[in-house]
C-alpha cells in the first residue's frame, strides 16, 4: 500500500493548481506516467504476490527516478513512500498455505488429543 500511495501522491501533484511550483512539459508528463507505474506496481504487490520481487526492485527504481523528473519526486513524498513500499515488497515472502512443508513441526492443536470423557 505504500507504493500505491506514492504512485497517488505523484499523480496529484502534477494536477494540483500550484503553476508556480510545479514545472509543466517533461515533469509533468513523467509525473503522470511514474505516479501510475507504481500504483500499478502497488497493485501488483497486493494481488500478485508471487512477483513481489520484480514490483519491488522496480517500484524502487522508479522511486528514484522521480527525484530527477517529477519536482524531486513528489517533494519527497514520493520518493520516501515508493522507496519503503518498494523495500518491503522486495523482502516479503508470501504465505503459501495449503502447501506442506517437508520437516515442518505440528502445531499444539494438530498434536493434542481432546477427548471428552463422559
Amino acid at each position: 500500500m505504500l507504493t500505491a500511495a506514492a504512485g497517488v501522491s505523484l499523480l496529484i501533484l502534477p494536477g494540483a493548481s500550484l503553476s508556480v511550483v510545479l514545472l509543466p512539459g517533461v515533469a509533468g508528463t513523467s509525473g503522470f506516467l511514474f505516479g501510475a507505474g507504481l500504483c500499478v506496481l502497488g497493485l501488483f504487490l497486493v494481488f500478485q504476490p508471487r512477483s513481489h520481487a520484480f514490483a519491488g526492485v522496480g517500484a524502487v527504481i522508479i522511486a528514484v527516478a522521480s527525484v530527477v523528473t517529477t519536482n524531486l519526486g513528489g517533494f519527497g513524498l514520493g520518493l520516501v513512500l515508493g522507496v519503503l513500499g518498494g523495500a518491503f515488497g522486495f523482502a516479503w515472502v508470501p504465505d503459501d498455505r495449503g502447501e506442506a512443508t517437508a520437516g515442518a513441526i505440528p502445531s499444539a492443536e494438530q498434536t493434542s488429543d481432546h477427548r471428552e470423557d463422559g
